[in-house]
């Protein structure tokens, strides 16, 4: 049982190989083929190795080609400070702008349109409310002080005006 575990995972790492002829299971294994392998790999690493030194040199030529025309100087320092104080004043702006918007028409227009939808959906929830309370009491003979208890519905509760 030892041996056959060892084989399998020799198999498994593909340094026997197996096959099977008729009945038998065969097992051999060739004293070149774990080089060949580690050749195959070098080869394939060295490749990519390659390719990965080519690209960081063309990617180095990319960023000194961007480069020019972008050094230091006094009038990009200059350029680079207005846009920062250009930022700042349209950050100043927007918060102005958030602040009057309070007072926007459009935007208290919008909220008396969304009060008016809530309102109604708020008297609909209720009629509906009254609408099931109303269909426990009759099919089921049951007092509607009993329903608003058991289901935590308040003795007050009326439509929103």
């Amino acid at each position: 049982m030892t041996v056959k575990d060892v084989l399998q995972s020799l198999c498994d790492d593909a340094k026997v190989d197996t096959e099977k002829i008729g009945t038998s299971l065969y097992y051999w294994s060739f004293p070149s083929k774990e080089f060949i392998q580690l050749k195959s790999s070098s080869e394939n690493l060295e490749k990519s190795a390659n390719e990965k030194q080519k690209r960081i040199s063309s990617k180095d030529k990319e960023v000194s080609q961007l480069s020019v025309g972008k050094e230091d100087t006094e009038e990009r320092a200059t350029y680079i400070e207005e846009i920062k104080r250009l930022e700042e004043r349209l950050e100043k702006s927007r918060q102005q702008l958030k602040a009057v918007s309070a007072c926007d028409p459009e935007f208290l227009e919008q909220l008396t349109t969304e009060k008016t939808v809530c309102k109604e959906a708020a008297n609909r929830w209720t009629e509906n409310l009254f609408t099931i309370k109303s269909y426990i009491t009759n099919r089921f003979n049951i007092e509607e002080g009993t329903i608003n208890k058991q289901f935590g519905i308040p003795s007050d509760l009326d439509y929103v005006e």
